[in-house]
């Protein structure tokens, strides 16, 4: 049989408990909002990170047009040089996986579709884009360094028909540049057409 004494010792647990939980529930509710604060911060700092990322891929796209654009008027201004009028290089974005990759494939007037010029048994129009894409490249990279570009018969798969005209492109390549181009070669239609030309023969000595 509860006494009133017991009652009150019951009493004054319960009211202990509730001061505990009280305190306990102080102590969460502070919690919660600083949890609720935080999980504020994280909002805006998510926001400004996707902001970022929107922008940053702006400037991504901007940058690579432009990169894109230029190469793709410089190689097509030595194609034409070259071939004629109806040669332009395209450069086609495309990703596999993570990574992003780039197709070079190139326009000509008599082809419906454009064609990817490694998958072609001639390799006059390789020969053409690779020195015109070193170029964009060294007046990227080395603009300041104007020391001498040296090739190799660099024309080796262009067909005779078009060697003077690729002659004429490195010429007019070399003053854009404002560099001296050496090109060792054995192809007369090119020597024709060089500011300077120096021949070196072989002799055979007898003794």
């Amino acid at each position: 049989m509860f006494t009133i004494q017991d009652c009150s010792e019951i009493l004054n647990r319960l009211q202990n408990e509730q001061s505990q939980l009280q305190g306990k529930i102080e102590v969460l509710s502070n919690q919660i909002q600083e949890a609720e604060l935080k999980l504020e911060e994280h909002k805006d700092t998510t926001e400004i990170y996707k902001q970022s990322v929107e922008v940053l891929d702006i400037a991504q796209e901007a940058v690579r047009e432009t990169v894109q654009k230029g190469f793709e008027t410089i190689v097509t201004n030595a194609l034409q040089t070259v071939f004629g009028q109806g040669y332009a290089l395209k450069l086609n974005y495309s990703r596999r996986g993570n990574l992003q990759q780039v197709d070079f494939v190139i326009q000509r007037p008599d082809l419906k579709e454009a064609y990817d010029p490694m998958d072609t048994s001639g390799g006059g129009a390789i020969d053409i884009v690779a020195i015109a894409l070193r170029s964009v490249i060294l007046e990227l990279f080395q603009s300041k360094n104007k020391s001498p570009i040296i090739l190799d018969e660099c024309f080796k798969h262009l067909s005779k028909g078009h060697l003077q005209q690729a002659g004429e492109f490195l010429n007019a390549l070399s003053k854009k540049l404002n560099r001296q181009i050496i090109l060792v070669t054995h192809k007369q239609e090119l020597v024709e057409v060089a500011t300077n030309a120096i021949e070196i023969k072989k002799e055979i000595i007898l003794k």
